[in-house]
């Protein structure tokens, strides 16, 4: 039986090479693993594929030494690898491959690479003070250590903690708290991110409707400057922020510092920032229109066609300038500008129009 197997293996993945050469496009699969993005930690790592498929052969590149030929592998080495897989395509078993890289977690140029591969987006922060270790505390890995922070080196600015001020977004942030109840908050740093396990901390992540992993990222464990690396998750977007939001936030990052005075505030905007994800119109947006109005004695549609009528002292309208596929209609207030502040029309799911909030330098 189980020769007999073979021969039809070999038999039908000739057929799925065969199909190729005869100008036949052959068909693509994306193997997907979980972790997303493998990185080791000194106890290795377990990595299997999402799905399930007719086999399995794990291969370390550089030694070319099959590790596996189970749905899971453990991996000790950092480095280039590649999974070989069969799986059924229009009735007959065909081959696959996907090669990827593993990360060395035990060096901090690997973490930063991790985080950054991961989708994190990175500001520099400055902490109060080191942490030392604890009475009996044998090295710093067996707890995170919550630094306070802050996010300009200037003296006299507080320090605060960054994992409460995330639980305060979390909490009380209306555009998600009306919606969203269950929420994950995540802390890491340098020195426990390997303690507490990377298969682990992912799969908490993403059991919540909303969450937030913030990452404390130091070169050196003497070092006061370093990095805040964050990300946060809602059902409809599994990872915050966006490749084209995360530019516009480089961009406007020494704005959040100048507009808000205190470290609480910049924190509070930095984390707010991240469910900001899709402003209707897109996040640069100029003035459309420089038509006259009596404001007093008008009404505007919002983006979901509901009449609003702003304050009297609102500024710099925007509107939708035409119809577009996502049902956006011409004529559409899509931002304006009040107290100072601009608020910008924003999209939370499935295109609907969510309201308007202040933009992505206040809270």
């Amino acid at each position: 039986m189980k020769n007999y197997l073979f021969i039809l293996l070999s038999i039908s993945l000739s057929i799925c090479v065969n199909a190729q050469s005869n100008s036949f496009k052959y068909p693509s699969l994306d193997i997907e693993l979980h972790p997303k993005v493998p990185a080791v930690c000194p106890d290795g790592l377990k990595i299997t594929t999402v799905e399930d498929y007719l086999t399995y052969t794990w291969i370390h590149d550089e030694t070319e030494t099959v590790i596996s030929n189970e749905k899971e592998a453990f991996i000790t080495t950092a480095g280039d690898y590649t999974l070989e897989i069969t799986s059924y395509v229009a009735s007959k078993p065909c081959f696959f491959e996907k090669k990827f890289n593993v990360i060395d977690l035990n060096n901090t140029d690997g973490i930063s690479k991790y985080l950054e591969e991961s989708g994190f987006y990175k500001v520099p922060i400055w902490r109060e003070d080191i942490p030392s270790l604890k009475p009996n505390e044998k090295n710093r890995s067996a707890e995170c250590h919550e630094d306070l922070i802050r996010f300009s080196e200037e003296v006299g600015s507080e320090f605060v903690n960054i994992k409460s001020v995330s639980e305060d977004v979390l909490a009380n942030f209306k555009p998600i708290k009306a919606e969203y109840g269950d929420h994950k908050n995540i802390f890491t740093e340098n020195s426990c991110l390997c303690n507490n396990g990377i298969p682990d901390l992912e799969s908490e992540f993403n059991s919540g409707e909303t969450a937030l992993w913030n990452h404390s990222f130091y070169e050196n464990e003497n070092d006061l400057q370093g990095f805040l690396y964050v990300k946060a998750k809602m059902p409809f977007e599994e990872s915050l922020p966006l490749p084209e939001q995360m530019d516009f936030l480089k961009e406007i990052h020494p704005d959040i510092l100048t507009e808000n005075e205190s470290t609480l505030k910049q924190g509070q905007t930095v984390i707010s920032d991240l469910f900001m994800a899709r402003p209707i119109g897109g996040f640069v947006q100029q003035e459309q229109c420089n038509a006259t109005f009596d404001i007093e004695n008008s009404y505007f549609l919002s983006p979901a066609g509901m009449p609003i009528k702003p304050s009297s002292d609102v500024s710099n309208l925007v509107f939708q300038t035409e119809d577009d596929e996502n049902g956006i209609f011409e004529g559409a207030l899509l931002s304006m500008d009040l107290n100072n502040k601009s608020y910008k029309a924003i999209e939370y799911n499935s295109g609907l129009f969510a309201g308007y909030y202040l933009s992505l330098i206040h809270i």
